[in-house]
C-alpha cells in the first residue's frame, strides 16, 4: 500500500511539474528579434550582418542566423553571435534570419535581405536575360517556359530559374537549363525568375508570368486557418499525460525531456462542412512548414533530424474533444489510404501530402476527425516538427498548415 501512495504521490507531482510549464509559457512574452537593415554586395566580397534580441519580461538567452533562400549556400562564419560575417560565392537574393530564444523557451525571428552583385571586372557589361513571354496552362497539366542570355563583351554561362510568386509551390524539372517543363498542382498566377551569368561573374535577370487555370467543373477550397482549434498535440511522458491544443509548433517526436521519454502525435482537423457529401474529391493536399530553428522541441536546431524520422498520415476514425481529449483516451485510426512520408536527412524540409483517398472518405461518410501524425518507428531522438497557426509569428502565416481541395 505504502508504495501505491509513492507512486500517486509522484504521479501527481509530475502533472504539477507539467502543468505548471504550460503556465509559466502560456503567459510568457515573446521576444523580439531584429535582423537589421538590408545590405548589398559585389563579388568577391563578404557582407557583416549585426541583430538584436529584446525581451520585455525576461531576457534573450541565444541567437541563431540561418539562410532561408537564395541561389547558393553562403558560409555564415558565426551563426551564434549577434553580428556575424557571410560570404558569398554566387551572386543573387539571399534571404536570412535571426531567430533569438528567451530565458523560458519562447522563440522571436526576423530576415535580412542581402544582394550580392556579380564581378567587380572593371567595364564588364551586364548581361541580358529574356525569360520569354507568359503562358496561360489549365490543370491537370504542365507548361514549357523558354529562356536565352545574351553577353555584348563575354559570354552566358549559366543559367537558373526559380519561382519567385504563386500561391503553391511548382515543380522546375530542369532549374538549370534555358528551356524547362513546370509541373502544378494549384490554380492561380505563377511569376518565374530566369537568372543567367556571364563569364566575368555579372547577373542579369528577368521574369516571366504563368496563369494556371482550375480544372474545368470544379471548386477549389483552400483552408489555412490562423489558431486552429482542429490542432492538437497528443503528447505522453512516462506515465505523465498533458496532451494540449498546440502552441507554437506540431512535432511529430520521440525524444527525452529533463531525462524522461516522451512521444508526441499531432492531429489536425480543417472545417470540410462547406463540401457536400455527394461531391467527388478530384484532389486533397496538405502542406506542412518546417519549423527553423526549433526552441520547444528537438535539438533546438533542426526541426528534422534522426536515424529514423519516417511518419505517417492516418484518418482518425473516431470524435474527439480538444476539452477532454488526452493521450489516454486519444481517438483510433486507420491504415487505409495511410501516408507514407519517407525519412530525410534535411534539417528543414517543407511537406506537400496527397491526402485525396482519406479527404473523399472523410467527406463521403461525414467522418471529418483530422489527420493523425505519428513516426512510423517511435525510437527516441527522431523529429519532424512543423509550425503551428497558432504560433505567434505574424510572418509566418503563409507557413501554417494548409489544406486545398479540390471537388466537382
Amino acid at each position: 500500500m505504502t508504495s501505491r501512495r509513492y507512486a500517486l504521490a509522484a504521479f501527481v507531482f509530475l502533472l504539477s511539474i507539467a502543468s505548471c510549464k504550460k503556465d509559466d509559457l502560456d503567459e510568457n512574452k515573446a521576444p523580439v528579434a531584429d535582423a537589421g537593415s538590408s545590405k548589398n554586395v559585389t563579388l568577391p566580397d563578404s557582407v557583416v550582418v549585426t541583430g538584436s534580441g529584446s525581451d520585455a519580461d525576461g531576457k534573450v538567452v541565444t541567437y541563431l542566423w540561418s539562410q532561408i533562400a537564395g541561389p547558393a549556400n553562403s558560409a555564415i562564419i558565426n551563426p551564434g553571435a549577434t553580428s556575424t560575417v557571410i560570404r558569398f560565392t554566387v551572386p543573387g537574393s539571399y534571404l536570412f534570419q535571426l531567430a533569438v530564444t528567451d530565458d523560458k523557451g519562447a522563440p522571436g525571428i526576423d530576415t535580412v535581405s542581402v544582394t550580392v552583385s556579380g564581378s567587380k571586372i572593371e567595364g564588364n557589361k551586364i548581361p541580358v536575360a529574356n525569360a520569354g513571354p507568359g503562358k496561360t496552362v489549365t490543370l491537370p497539366d504542365s507548361v514549357i517556359i523558354t529562356g536565352s542570355g545574351s553577353d555584348v563583351d563575354g559570354k552566358v554561362v549559366a543559367y537558373l530559374w526559380s519561382q519567385v510568386s504563386g500561391p503553391n509551390t511548382s515543380q522546375i524539372v530542369n532549374p538549370g537549363a534555358t528551356t524547362t517543363a513546370v509541373k502544378f498542382i494549384e490554380a492561380g498566377t505563377y511569376v518565374f525568375q530566369l537568372m543567367v551569368v556571364d563569364d566575368k561573374g555579372a547577373v542579369g535577370v528577368d521574369t516571366a508570368t504563368v496563369v494556371v487555370n482550375p480544372v474545368p467543373g470544379t471548386k477549389t477550397l483552400t483552408l489555412q486557418p490562423a489558431n486552429n482549434p482542429g490542432e492538437f498535440n497528443f503528447t505522453v511522458e512516462i506515465s505523465t499525460n498533458y496532451s494540449a491544443p498546440a502552441t507554437y509548433d506540431l512535432p511529430v517526436i520521440t525524444w527525452t525531456r529533463n531525462g524522461n521519454f516522451f512521444v508526441n502525435r499531432p492531429v489536425l482537423k480543417f472545417d470540410l462542412s462547406s463540401i457536400p457529401a455527394s461531391a467527388t474529391i478530384v484532389s486533397a493536399n496538405l502542406y506542412l512548414y518546417s519549423y527553423p530553428n526549433p526552441t520547444l522541441n528537438g535539438n533546438f536546431t533542426d526541426a528534422n533530424y534522426g536515424t529514423n524520422n519516417s511518419f505517417y498520415v492516418q484518418q482518425v476514425t473516431q470524435n474527439w474533444s480538444p476539452g477532454t481529449a488526452t493521450w489516454a483516451n486519444q481517438p483510433a485510426t486507420t491504415t487505409t489510404n495511410q501516408v507514407s512520408v519517407p525519412t530525410t536527412g534535411s534539417s528543414n524540409l517543407d511537406m506537400n501530402l496527397d491526402v485525396t483517398a482519406i479527404t473523399g472518405n472523410m467527406v463521403t461518410n461525414n467522418t471529418n476527425y483530422g489527420y493523425m501524425m505519428k513516426l512510423q518507428s517511435e525510437v527516441t531522438y527522431n523529429s519532424r516538427i512543423f509550425i503551428a497557426s497558432h504560433n505567434p509569428n505574424s510572418s509566418w502565416a503563409s507557413k501554417f498548415p494548409k489544406l486545398v481541395v479540390v471537388y466537382k
